[in-house]
C-alpha cells in the first residue's frame, strides 16, 4: 500500500467520484472537498501527520475556486499546510494557463495516466 493521501476539491461530483475512484485503485488514499471554503476547513481539522500529501483543485468553484484556495493555503501561517503541493485541474485555456505558486496542472477532461502521473509526480 502507497499510504499517500490525496485530496480532491472539485464540485462536479461526477469527476470528483472518478478520481476517487482511480486513485483509490491504485492504493491511494483520497479524501474530498466540494470547493475551495469546505477543503480549508478540512484541512483546519487535521494534525500535521494526517494532512494530504497533496491536493488536486479545481480551478473554477463555486464559493471559492482554485486560484483562491491556492492563495489561502500558500500564505497559511502552517509551514505544513504552505508546504503540500497543489495541482490545479482546468478545462479553461489549458497550455496556456500558468497559475502562480501551483505544483502541476492537470487537463479536463482527465486522463488516468496524466492524472497518475501528476500524482506520482508531486504526491510522492
Amino acid at each position: 500500500m502507497k499510504n499517500k493521501k490525496i485530496m480532491i476539491v472539485d464540485d462536479d461530483a461526477e469527476i470528483r467520484e472518478s478520481m476517487v475512484q482511480a486513485l483509490m485503485m491504485e492504493d491511494y488514499s483520497v479524501i474530498t472537498a466540494v470547493n475551495g471554503r469546505n477543503a480549508l476547513d478540512l484541512l483546519g481539522s487535521y494534525d500535521a501527520a494526517n494532512l494530504p500529501n497533496c491536493i488536486i483543485v479545481d480551478l473554477t468553484m463555486p464559493v471559492m475556486g482554485g486560484e483562491q484556495f491556492l492563495s489561502e493555503i500558500k500564505s497559511s501561517s502552517s509551514s505544513h499546510l504552505s508546504r503540500i503541493p497543489i495541482i490545479i485541474a482546468s478545462a479553461k485555456g489549458y497550455g496556456q494557463l500558468e497559475i502562480p505558486g501551483a505544483n502541476g496542472m492537470l487537463a479536463k477532461p482527465l486522463d488516468l495516466s496524466d492524472l497518475y502521473s501528476v500524482v506520482e509526480s508531486y504526491c510522492e
